[in-house]
């Protein structure tokens, strides 16, 4: 069942054209505004967060690419001089390789610090996501009134305002999705139409896990749409050769003993308890995603996208995907809120659905319901996400980190990038310092040479140093809640500790 498109056709050819101008220009409102709030960010320093070791590891591949050349780094895998896994692991090849590209490019083609050119990269492409997501539900049918607010409910979460800018996969997903809907529906496909399908189906699988299992799903449906003939055979093909070329790189430049260990601990490490996941799943949902969200418009919308049936195979893929990516590879998604991301297709979907089923209940004020509704959202996502709370917690917080390291340090001669425990992956400190990183403990301070500087998170210090006040007072440097100690004063606190 499905019903009318809100804002559909009309018996007047001009009304429609007026009517896709307008829909697109609110669209184009909606990603610019978002962007407008990440302007502030765009020249922040990479910090102690997700987005800070994310981009920092691709600033890392990228440094390493233009001075050794791209063969030499390993196809953009080698973040020297950061190590991992114990310091046996110079590269890292866990995942596709074309959004590495892509930050490639950025870097060399940007006028502007590598970690900007990071950052600008990631931003713009994420953006993109909102248009792509409408372009869809328009290509299903969608009437751009229910298209408008289920775009708005989604650009308003805190879900997408930390973790869009980091999400390139879903955006190049969304573009798969886009074309992929559009030669299943016509008979008659040119050649450039298919042409395009098949390379933005390889470039979405080779982009991401998320797009390679959203590719296997949308390949079945176009099967049962279509057939064994030739769109659906060029469509397969081209997601075949994503999937060897992604799996290609990954195997070719990790090996495939690393890539076995990789799998078993995304699926079953962490040694927590499914009590202890949901926990965790829940606190990153209740972080990122307002309460009306998760429980008014999360249910409502996926059923009302899986009962109207233009908006039912894709509701249902993304569920799909959703659940098979966070309970799926549960270690990754206990670490990582960011992999609670997915949510956000199938309630997109969904939302645009429910809009148009609720606005058929008053036809005569259909316009007016959805521009009240899109109104609400906006105002509802303003005071929950875009006050202090989420920026400060996820963006400039973290930022103080990479500040301080990016405009202070290391000392003349130092050959490790000391740091306490409470750092999480300081890719980003060995950006900016060029050094490997090396935890110091309470048996190791002494060890630290006088003059060595060592970052500490004032908020997450180790037992061994005692109270924060007294390590901030002895600090050479402090910017937020991190501060950097000269070794022999390190040395000092943990003798008195």
């Amino acid at each position: 069942m499905s019903v009318r498109p809100l804002g559909g056709a009309s018996d007047r050819p001009g009304s429609d054209r007026c009517g896709e101008r307008v829909g697109w220009l609110l669209i184009a409102v909606v990603t610019v505004g978002v962007l407008m709030t990440w302007a502030p960010s765009m020249t922040a320093a990479l910090g102690d967060n997700h987005e800070g070791r994310i981009l920092a590891r691709h600033a890392l591949n990228v440094a390493n690419a233009q001075e050794d050349g791209l063969a030499a780094s390993g196809w953009l895998s080698d973040w020297s001089p950061y190590v991992g896994g114990g310091g046996e692991q110079t590269s890292y090849a866990h995942h596709p390789p074309l959004l590495n590209l892509g930050y490639y490019l950025a870097g060399q083609l940007l006028p502007v610090d590598l970690d900007v050119a990071m950052r600008l990269f990631s931003t713009l492409l994420g953006a993109a996501m909102l248009p792509l997501g409408a372009a869809v539900l328009r290509r299903r049918g969608v009437g751009w009134p229910a298209t408008v607010v289920a775009t708005i409910a989604v650009a308003v979460t805190p879900l997408f305002w930390v973790y869009g800018r980091l999400s390139g996969n879903v955006t190049l997903l969304l573009a798969m999705t886009l074309l992929v809907v559009r030669v299943a529906e016509d008979r008659r496909i040119g050649r450039g139409e298919l042409a395009a399908a098949a390379v933005i189906s390889v470039m979405a699988i080779v982009a991401g896990y998320l797009g390679m299992a959203m590719a296997a799903l949308l390949g079945l449906w176009l099967l049962r749409r279509r057939g064994f003939d030739r769109v659906t055979i060029t469509i397969g093909v081209a997601m075949v050769l994503g999937a060897a070329i992604s799996l290609g790189y990954v195997i070719g430049s990790t090996g495939a003993a690393r890539i076995s260990e990789q799998v078993q601990m995304r699926t079953t490490g962490g040694g927590f308890t499914a009590a202890e996941f949901i926990d965790r799943i829940a606190s990153w949902a209740r972080a990122l995603l307002p309460w009306w969200w998760r429980w008014l418009l999360l249910p409502t919308a996926v059923l009302a996208g899986v009962w109207d049936r233009r908006t039912r195979p894709l509701t249902i893929m993304g569920v799909v995907v959703t659940v098979g990516y966070v309970v799926g590879l549960p270690n990754g998604s206990f670490i990582h809120d960011y992999w609670i991301l997915p949510v956000l297709l199938p309630v997109w979907f969904g939302t645009a659905a429910l809009v148009e089923w609720a606005a058929q209940l008053r036809p005569d004020r259909a316009r007016l319901v959805a521009g009240g509704l899109a109104a609400v959202l906006l105002v509802a996502g303003a005071v929950h996400g875009l006050g202090e709370r989420i920026p400060g917690t996820y963006l400039s917080g973290p930022a103080a980190a990479g500040e301080l390291v990016r405009t202070h340090g290391p000392a003349t001669g130092q050959e490790h990038a000391w740091h306490t425990s409470g750092l999480s992956a300081p890719r980003w400190l060995s950006l900016y310092w060029d050094l490997p990183p090396a935890e110091v403990t309470g048996d190791d301070a002494g060890d630290v040479p006088a003059d060595d500087l060592v970052v500490v998170h004032l908020d997450r210090l180790p037992g061994w140093l005692g109270e924060r006040a007294t390590v901030r007072d002895a600090a050479a440097q402090v910017e937020g809640s991190y501060a950097l100690l000269r070794g022999e004063a390190l040395a000092r606190l943990a003798a008195d500790g």
